[in-house]
């Protein structure tokens, strides 16, 4: 179910910018998230052949792409860019 305070909220600061917007729907899904708000990108520690790649919120368009990036690193063997230990799973065993 769509939260319409949070939605009238964001439309009365878009209209700043947009004096004429108009909104015709509003949708809700849900948007996984760890209890440490960072994503889970790695094997899990039971089943080491599975791999997440899960938990971006509501950030998963603007970095669900880095997110996939480090999953395909990883799966590949190759040498991370980044230092991946805060996304793995196993942090929470």
């Amino acid at each position: 179910k769509a939260n319409h305070e949070r939605v009238d909220a964001l439309v009365d600061a878009a209209r700043a910018d947009l004096p004429d917007l108009e909104i015709i729907d509003s949708i809700a899904c849900h948007r996984p998230l760890s209890a440490d708000d960072r994503a889970l990108i790695g094997p899990t520690k039971s089943y080491p052949t599975l791999f997440l790649c899960t938990g971006f919120g509501s950030r998963g368009l603007s970095i669900g792409l880095g997110g996939g990036k480090l999953l395909a690193i990883e799966l590949l063997g190759l040498k991370h860019d980044i230092d991946p230990s805060p996304y793995l799973p196993i942090r929470f065993n």
